[in-house]
């Protein structure tokens, strides 16, 4: 497809007997805000492990015209970045030695770092709010600022996408939604490609230019959120019966809230 940066065709994946992933076939577009929700099951994280080629699959995947398959870890870096739920760091590192660590694919074989290593650490750790942080160790940050670091990390990186798996689920909102705002920010101006995974409905509706909806390993719609994103579709998806509704938001994007009758 032009203009794409990952082609998907006919992904399938298998854990035993289990089918977790069945004929998935979608592109991203380069500069594209794609959020990926769905129900827990769906197979949104074993989505991005594919993705990321950490798992076998059947089916292709392609990373600009090169099959995922045949690209080595490095390479695979400096195409795609990636940030998990959760990072437990065993040795506390600075933030500055966290921070540094993300330009090991852009360096020399002897782990040197490149030569705009230096001026990237500075620039990301600005735009993160955390470059007050740089001398303190990672265990001693908040949860929130611990975040930020790892956000900073993935983007001095400098690859062509960055794909997040859960990356606000423990943030307060506050947290969150400065997450999220630095995202939009750096997809609108830097043309970042940007695929994060997320429960919080509102939250991907808010921020993401097009949303993937997941049920049972198989990819369920796509779309604009204002298009898919209603009463009809989150009833099929997430298996709810009624006493729930999809309103616009004052952003003019859909807001989704369930009745009380529903939730009891």
């Amino acid at each position: 497809m032009r203009n794409s940066i990952i082609e998907i065709e006919n992904l399938s994946c298998r854990v035993g007997q289990k089918t977790i992933l069945g004929g998935i076939s979608f592109a991203v577009s380069r500069q594209e805000f794609l959020g990926v929700i769905g129900p827990n099951g769906a197979g949104k994280t074993t989505l991005i492990k594919c993705i990321l080629g950490l798992i076998d699959y059947e089916g292709d995947i392609k990373i600009g015209s090169e099959s995922a398959r045949a690209m080595h870890r490095g390479k695979m870096a400096r195409h795609i970045s990636y940030l998990p739920s959760e990072i437990n760091t065993i040795y506390d590192y600075t933030v500055a030695e966290i921070l540094s660590m993300s330009r090991h694919s852009l360096g020399n074989i002897w782990g040197d770092m490149d030569a705009r290593g230096a001026d990237a650490l500075s620039d990301y750790a600005r735009l993160a709010g955390i470059d007050f942080l740089m001398s303190r160790k990672i265990n001693s940050l908040s949860s929130g600022e611990r975040q930020m670091v790892y956000l900073a990390q993935a983007l001095a990186q400098e690859s062509e996408v960055l794909l997040l798996d859960e990356p606000t689920s423990h943030l307060d909102l506050n947290h969150a939604a400065m997450f999220f705002d630095l995202l939009a920010r750096l997809n609108r101006e830097r043309g970042l490609t940007i695929i994060f995974v997320n429960h919080d409905i509102n939250l991907a509706a808010h921020y993401a230019s097009r949303l993937a909806v997941m049920k049972d390993g198989s990819l369920f719609c796509a779309g604009a959120p204002e298009e898919i994103i209603n009463e009809k579709n989150l009833r099929a998806v997430y298996g709810l019966s009624g006493g729930i509704s999809a309103v616009k938001s004052p952003a003019g994007r859909p807001l989704v809230y369930i009745s009380k009758e529903e939730v009891c």
